[in-house]
């Protein structure tokens, strides 16, 4: 006898066990999300109003972790009961088989592990940058709070602590509304102590008042905050060094914008376009940034180099436009001050200079004792700059007629670059990208072993090593939640079946646990990815492939009898 498909078994089945999953889904999800908010909220972070607002949005978040396991409990209470009311044996001796009676769980997990997926990669990334911006931005309330509260204030390897704070109005200073300040904050006894990568002091300042002023990150990072701190009337050292006295002390306080910083807040297509692309994580940049200043470093000595033995001559500009013309032969590198002596056409000939401003007759310079410094600084690895700094010993020229007779003098021009040079190129993410300018460095550090270049060379290689192994590892991991979805549903609902007879409780433990593994197994195999690449993917999908064979073993295990 042939029977059809027990179209109304299934659907009974199936609103039964979809009732029970929103249930356990809703209360599962609501309790994580408050949770996830109390931290936030006790830090004072967010107020308790924002704190519902951050609950509604970790909501989305939230079911990566939650939807499994409610769909695992669901499966198994709607299945035990079907068993324990002899539902499930009726259905046998009417001439379905186990895998019919199965099929709604099957189908529903399906369901389910395809909505997740589509949620962990394209929803939830937008959900967290949500919550981020809620956060992690509003840099003015955790100064406020944590001022008020007595505690410091700690933000990428700063750590800033005052007596009492003021929230001044940003409209009433035209200079910062014009510059797009955020927020406008007056601190009272204030201290900072900045770390290195060690955790070691780096710098340490005390000051009586100190003006706080927000300000957007600029056109790359618009997203970000970029904190100045003004301290005044205080003294500070840096390192092991003795304090001095100050009347204003300029501090940089960055908060990178995340979404450019982890990329958990991208979706699937971002993190396609991040494997080519890594520069666009604001930590690759910086260290790309470094690379392209030492190149240029050794670039623009080369360049020098070639313009003076060429043409005999090379121009240098400074940011208002004057140029400065040298006459040289040549040039050599002093190692000790690391200065470019430059070198006469010929034994004590000297060196000329000529300086050519807008608009005005050329002053000409000359000496036997010039060199060329490069300046590598700024206020943070984000905002440096490169320039060269041209000295000039015992000059003599036209500028140098009012001095004394016989008498000579030093000139220094500084903030100069090489007109045409290459740092603007080297720079340009979009020119030359990490990967390029890996490829261009590579020969300077495995053929030369140029150490000036090596440590940033071998800074951004290993990060973006770093980098790529965490996007293989979240993507995997998405992929992997989402199967284990499937496979929790079908391991409850099989557990559910062949335990008919045992206490409801005792059944869930028995698809609880190996879920819990599972899911365990997939967070550890995720970092293990990350630090060590490809064994990692067999933790983090070891737990799905093990959670797979004790669902088929429960299945035969069903079948045999």
């Amino acid at each position: 006898m042939t029977f059809g498909m027990p179209i109304s078994l299934w659907k009974y089945i199936t609103l039964e066990l979809w009732r029970i999953i929103a249930l356990t889904g809703a209360v599962l999800v609501a309790v994580i999300a408050f949770a996830a908010s109390i931290k936030p909220m006790a830090d004072g972070k967010i107020t308790p109003v924002e704190a519902l607002q951050f609950m509604g949005l970790a909501i989305v978040p939230m079911l990566q972790y939650a939807l499994p396991f409610a769909a695992g409990f669901g499966a198994t209470l709607a299945y035990h009961r079907l068993s324990h009311d002899n539902e499930v044996t009726a259905a046998y001796a009417g001439g379905v088989s186990h895998r019919a009676v199965l099929m709604p769980a099957i189908i529903t997990g399906l369901v389910l592990g395809v909505g997740l997926l589509g949620l962990n990669q394209f929803i939830m990334p937008r959900f967290l940058r949500s919550m981020d911006v809620l956060i992690a931005q509003n840099l003015s309330k955790v100064l406020v709070n944590s001022v008020q509260r007595g505690q410091p204030v700690v933000r990428e390897g700063t750590v800033l602590y005052a007596d009492q704070v003021v929230t001044m109005d940003v409209a009433k200073s035209p200079q910062l509304r014009d510059a797009g300040a955020r927020e406008w904050l007056v601190l009272r006894g204030v201290m900072v102590l900045v770390f290195d990568k060690k955790g070691e002091i780096e710098r340490e300042a005390t000051a009586k008042l100190a003006q706080v002023v927000l300000l957007p990150g600029g056109a790359s990072d618009s997203a970000a905050t970029r904190a100045v701190v003004q301290l005044e009337q205080g003294s500070a050292r840096d390192g092991d060094r003795a304090y001095a006295r100050f009347e204003t002390l300029p501090l940089w306080l960055n908060i990178s914008n995340a979404f450019k910083d982890d990329p958990k807040f991208l979706t699937f297509g971002e993190l396609i376009e991040l494997r080519d692309h890594p520069e666009g994580m604001n930590w690759i940049e910086v260290q790309r940034r470094d690379l392209a200043y030492h190149v240029a470093e050794r670039v623009t000595t080369e360049a020098l180099r070639k313009e003076l033995k060429e043409r005999g001559q090379v121009t240098l500009r400074d940011p208002q436009g004057t140029e400065y013309v040298i006459r040289a032969a040549g040039v050599a590198v002093r190692t000790p001050d690391w200065r470019w002596v430059l070198q006469p056409a010929k034994a004590g000939a000297p060196i000329e200079v000529e300086k050519r401003l807008v608009g005005a007759a050329p002053t000409k310079f000359s000496t036997i004792d010039a060199g060329i410094y490069t300046d590598m600084g700024g206020p943070d690895r984000s905002s440096r700059s490169m320039t060269m700094r041209l000295e000039l010993d015992n000059v003599a020229g036209q500028a140098m007629k009012d001095q004394a007779a016989g008498k000579r003098t030093k000139l220094v021009f500084s903030e100069l670059s090489l007109v045409n040079g290459p740092l603007s190129t080297l720079l340009d993410p979009d020119k030359t990208p990490a990967a390029k300018l890996l490829g261009d460095a590579r020969p300077r550090v495995e053929k030369d072993g140029d150490e000036f270049v090596k440590r940033p060379y071998a800074d951004l290689d290993h990060s973006i090593s770093s980098l790529l192994r965490e996007i293989t590892s979240k993507q995997n991991e998405r992929f992997a939640m989402s199967l284990a979805c499937v496979v929790m549903v079908v391991a409850g609902a099989m557990t559910a079946v062949r335990l008919s007879g045992s206490l409801p409780l005792t059944v869930y433990l028995w698809s609880f646990f190996p879920a819990l593994a599972t899911v365990i197994t997939i967070s550890s195999g995720q970092q293990l990815t990350h630090e060590h690449g490809w064994p990692g993917l067999l933790v983090l999908w070891g737990g799905v492939g093990i959670m797979g064979a004790y669902a088929a073993v429960g299945y035969w295990r069903l079948t045999r009898h």
